[in-house]
């Protein structure tokens, strides 16, 4: 999530999960592929998804805050888009996980979006609320179940 909503500081804090989460990663052709999507009003690639691991971590370390509503919902369908180009034979299963501060500007589109990743990319959806304003309830509808494995605040 790289809205408005998010404080600068909060958002640095965002970057330094994200490259301390990419960092703990096997990264390989035969091992993890990742990507990195941001969205506020719109989303695009931070990189595609990949199997450079310093490719990813330099893309992780340079991203710079859209700003922007808090269109989860094309967050999602960027990721659904970028899965399906980088589908791979053997995969294991795909896994997206969502860091925002709180509401969607689109509930429903967000839900249809996340439902379809689940259901026809067949991934896991993992929730990570960030900040004090999360709505926990929306957060929730979108992560795969068990809640108490995919819903993190």
């Amino acid at each position: 999530d790289g809205s408005g909503s998010i404080p600068k500081e909060d958002f640095a804090s965002l970057v330094d999960f994200v490259t301390t989460f990419v960092g703990s990663f096997d990264i390989g052709a035969e091992a993890v592929n990742l990507g990195i999507v941001q969205f506020s009003s719109d989303a695009r690639d931070e990189v595609a998804l990949s199997a450079d691991k310093e490719a990813i971590l330099k893309a992780a370390g340079a991203m710079v805050q859209m700003q922007g509503g808090t269109n989860v919902a094309a967050g999602f369908n960027h990721c659904h888009e970028m899965l399906k180009a980088g589908a791979r034979q053997n995969s294991r299963g795909s896994v997206v996980i969502l860091l925002t501060d709180g509401a969607s500007n689109d509930s429903a589109a967000a839900n249809a979006a996340a439902t379809a990743l689940k259901q026809e990319q067949k991934a896991k959806v993992i929730s990570v609320g960030v900040g004090s304003n999360v709505s926990e309830a929306e957060l929730q509808q979108f992560c795969s179940p068990p809640l108490e494995q995919h819903f993190h605040r």
